[in-house]
């Protein structure tokens, strides 16, 4: 695997009965482990008027990471305090997760944006469609 799925932990393990052979009984174990990023999924890019949305999302650090929903063009890049969002959800645990909108009230393009840790740093993003009910 490459460098930006792996990383190298390093960690000591010492058996502490005896002070004086403290450092004698250090032992140096490396671990590799995925970093997971952090990223949404919605289970699908369309939806009707006041139709739920559920997003998926994985890698969530903090139980401060947050997804919002946005209008299309109202999205800043970079991490400014975009407070312009039309609904906003915390993740509340960290890993992966489901988070559940109760419906969008307008037709219109949307973007779905998971930040970091309460911050407005976006992490992850996906279009997201709201089209009239038509049954």
């Amino acid at each position: 695997m490459g460098l930006a799925t792996m990383t190298n932990f390093y960690f000591r393990v010492c058996n502490c009965l005896d002070y004086r052979l403290f450092w004698a009984a250090w032992l140096g174990l490396i671990v590799s482990m995925p970093v997971q990023s952090r990223s949404i999924q919605l289970e699908q890019s369309g939806f009707r008027l006041h139709e739920s949305i559920a997003i998926f999302f994985s890698g969530a650090e903090s139980s401060d990471d947050w997804i919002g929903i946005y209008r299309s063009g109202q999205v800043e890049r970079g991490c400014g305090e975009n407070k312009n969002y039309l609904a906003r959800e915390p993740t509340y645990v960290t890993g992966d997760g489901l988070v559940e909108f109760f419906g969008l009230d307008k037709v219109g393009e949307y973007q779905v944006q998971m930040f970091r840790g309460g911050s407005y740093c976006p992490v992850d993003s996906a279009p997201l469609t709201i089209w009239v009910h038509d049954d």
